[in-house]
């Protein structure tokens, strides 16, 4: 892992003996599924833990249940745990907390730190103030703290509707930090909860929960992304307040990727409204919908290192992502062809690493091409059959016949029509413009089948074939056909196609004849 601010950070404070070991956490909502941004996290706090000998935990901010589902939870498991990270026994919810965060709620009003105030949403918006003017201040800010301990009673047991009342923070309507104008801790809300049920009426805000469930985790670094920086006086005000164990926030820029959505918010709405299947759609950003599309999580990782991690926001082009993928997929995965044309002796392919620079493949019984290449493929060899069967009408000598059999039985069983289908008659003709140079090339075919030739005598064929078509779709096969069937040196034979060699090679190692292309060629 790459080294940076906070890495600097935690090893200054181990030096220092601030703590004898560090403990992270990656603590998303579930109410979603993670997308690449969330992945830049998880890389960073698993990777400091790991790097600095520390722990973890996955910790689930489930604070909000008309959002919150377990398919949620089961999805963000998944996506850790495919990225190669092991939370162990270390899996917590803000809702295991929630009764220790209500206790803490009436120890705050009962230092008169807090407060049950009866204003609606919008009034609350109203009474804050902007960033140009102070806030004013709730009516019931001066409740008693008999009455607001028994309004917070009977809110949790659900005696009031939701919205009716809130429990707010008192702390300075005049801050310049819009987080520390009395925010609200507490909201009514009759919703069953995915883990809790109905057992509560009242569920906790996040501002509230988050912080002090770092500390009951006993969070070393919290780190965090940079929106969150202006709440951080926020979080310590109720460290500071409550006197517990102060975790130490520290921010970094997120994630932006070029031409990427990386909103939740916005990914949910293409869900919700059918433009994508789902949350696994491989066009999105999800990681979920990355593993869809094929990425392995290796380059996910490395992606995440090479960004690096800053304060600074910044935008990170696409390209790279794809490139960490291409690096990731060079160094690991076997590689596969997929061929045209059968009955290739071999195939040579070059790799990225140098240790298989070469590698011969040998094509397999089946293999798979795009429809429309069958379809144009089938074409072109029911026309060379035809050919060939008319040629192999003219010719009486046997081993021509016998050739010429060959050659048609090799064809048919690239095909789907069987042998016993192509005694029908075939309306050819030499005149003809279309098959003109099919007749030429066949006809140049036969003549491979002549008496073999004295040693040392090198052949050559002139053929008049259009270059962009049969001539590229039947050479390679022909030529091989002819010249391993009659025993001829592959080294002596020339075919010659406007003007451009291409000679028969043979391949040392396999003994095999393969068909060297000029670059001129094409």
């Amino acid at each position: 892992m790459a080294k940076h601010f906070i890495s600097d950070i935690v090893e200054a404070d181990l030096a220092e003996g601030r703590h004898a070991r560090i403990q992270t956490r990656f603590p998303p909502e579930p109410n979603g599924y993670l997308h690449i941004g969330h992945a830049k996290s998880i890389c960073l706090n698993f990777g400091l833990a790991e790097q600095y000998g520390g722990l973890c935990n996955l910790r689930f901010d489930d604070t909000n249940p008309t959002k919150e589902e377990d398919e949620y939870v089961q999805a963000i498991r998944r996506d850790v745990a495919w990225l190669g990270f092991d939370w162990q026994e270390r899996e917590f919810y803000a809702s295991d907390y929630f009764e220790q965060l209500y206790a803490w709620a009436e120890m705050l009003i009962e230092k008169g730190k807090a407060f049950v105030c009866d204003l609606t949403a919008e009034e609350v918006r109203e009474h804050r103030g902007t960033l140009t003017e102070p806030g004013r201040e709730s009516p019931y800010r001066d409740r008693s703290v008999e009455e607001n301990l028994d309004l917070l009673r009977r809110m949790r047991a659900g005696e009031f509707p939701d919205g009716a009342r809130t429990l707010r923070a008192k702390i300075d309507m005049a801050s310049g930090n819009l987080n520390l104008r009395d925010p609200v801790m507490y909201r009514i809300l009759h919703a069953r909860h995915h883990r809790t049920g109905d057992a509560w009426s009242i569920y906790p805000m996040y501002d509230w929960a988050h912080g002090q469930s770092d500390s009951i985790e006993r969070i070393t670094h919290s780190i965090c992304t940079l929106e969150f920086e202006d709440h951080r006086p926020l979080y310590d005000w109720f460290v500071r307040e409550l006197e517990i164990f102060p975790p130490r926030q520290i921010e970094f820029a997120r994630l932006n990727i070029s031409h990427t959505v990386m909103s939740k918010r916005k990914l949910l709405r293409l869900v919700e409204e059918g433009y994508v299947s789902g949350w696994d759609d491989p066009r999105l950003p999800t990681i979920a919908g990355l593993r869809r599309r094929g990425y392995p999580p290796a380059a996910l990782r490395d992606f995440c290192d090479r960004i690096g991690v800053t304060k600074q926001e910044s935008t990170v082009e696409f390209a790279l992502l794809e490139h960490c993928v291409r690096e990731e997929l060079n160094r690991g995965l076997d590689r596969a062809y997929i061929a045209r044309r059968e009955n290739l002796p071999y195939l040579r392919g070059r790799l990225r690493e140098p240790e298989h620079s070469r590698t011969n493949l040998v094509l397999k019984h089946r293999f798979f091409v795009e429809h429309d290449e069958l379809a144009e493929d089938h074409r072109l060899n029911q026309t060379l059959k035809a050919a060939t069967r008319i040629l192999l009408r003219q010719t009486r000598h046997p081993r021509p016949r016998a050739l010429l059999a060959s050659l048609l039985e090799e064809l048919t069983h690239v095909s789907d029509l069987a042998p016993s289908q192509l005694t029908e008659p075939v309306h050819f003709h030499r005149n003809n413009e279309r098959y003109r140079p099919l007749y030429q090339f066949a006809r140049t075919v036969l003549a491979l089948h002549a008496p073999a030739p004295r040693s040392g005598t090198e052949h050559s064929f002139s053929l008049l074939i259009p270059m962009e078509t049969l001539f590229e779709e039947y050479f390679g096969r022909l030529l091989k056909w002819g010249a391993h069937r009659l025993g001829l040196d592959p080294s002596k034979i020339h075919l010659q196609a406007k003007g451009h060699s291409l000679p028969l090679l043979q391949d040392p190692q396999t003994n095999r004849h393969h068909f060297h292309v000029m670059p001129d060629v094409y």
